[in-house]
């Protein structure tokens, strides 16, 4: 059997382009390739902080993201995305940027999710920092005017200081943990109506599961997404049980 040749690294469906960040990631978080079921490859723009995404968002910001997402493609990957939801604000220029599927964040999935919820409920945004997540990053991802409920973790310590300001590189995992979970509580009980959540901060997906639990509702996030997307570029075929085939004389061929 001849093989086709061609890029450097083989078997990789899913590559990462990566902010510069040095506080732990647990199982669930994109950039913890152990929790993952499917194989990625990693680009880290270095000097890219979470920070000055969040904050400071510019074209100078993006170039270096455009060039790691041209290299991840030339290494052999199917599809790209992101270590940070907020990169939803430059989703056409990074997917115009490569030809394999690139899905920038976890947003993209908003228009998805409002669509499948009925009776008027809205999709709860449970987002790193609320008052830094515009308009124009829902609208640069399809979501511009789909009703949305959206809370920030900007009030809570401990995420803040490590995450969002990146004063730190330990964390209390248990303490990330509860001030999550009291975010999306807060945003339910303040949006009664909200269907689903969409996890922007691809820091909360490790907690999906204890956010669920509480809530009992659907919870979508990058690592889900990216899972989804491993399993549509990378088909394999089913195994079970067939149906039974005709003989020729009951018309089979």
């Amino acid at each position: 059997m001849r093989l086709q040749g061609g890029p450097n690294i083989c078997g990789v469906t899913i590559g990462v382009l990566c902010l510069d960040s040095r506080f732990p990631k647990p199982p669930g978080h994109i950039k913890n390739p152990s929790g993952l079921t499917f194989p990625v490859l990693y680009e880290t723009v270095k000097g890219a902080t979470v920070a000055e995404l969040v904050n400071r968002p510019s074209a100078d910001f993006i170039a270096p993201f455009l060039e790691a997402a041209k290299r991840l493609e030339a290494e052999g990957v199917r599809a790209i995305t992101g270590s940070c939801g907020f990169l939803a604000l430059f989703q056409r220029q990074l997917a115009e940027a490569v030809s394999v599927p690139l899905f920038a964040s976890s947003l993209i999935q908003v228009p998805m999710v409002h669509a499948m919820l009925g009776g008027g409920r809205r999709v709860g945004v449970l987002t790193a920092s609320g008052p830094n997540l515009t308009a124009q990053h829902l609208a640069a991802v399809g979501a511009g005017g789909i009703p949305v409920a959206i809370q920030g973790m900007d009030e809570y310590r401990e995420f803040r200081e490590v995450i969002l300001e990146g004063r730190r590189a330990d964390m209390d995992v248990a303490k990330i943990e509860a001030e999550v979970l009291a975010a999306a509580k807060a945003l339910v009980k303040a949006n009664p109506d909200v269907g689903a959540l969409v996890l922007e901060c691809t820091d909360m997906p490790p907690y999906a599961h204890r956010i669920q639990d509480r809530l009992r509702l659907p919870i979508f996030d990058l690592t889900t997404l990216a899972t989804m997307v491993h399993h549509a570029v990378h088909r394999v075929p089913y195994f079970g049980v067939s149906p039974p085939r005709l003989s020729h004389a009951q018309g089979g061929r």
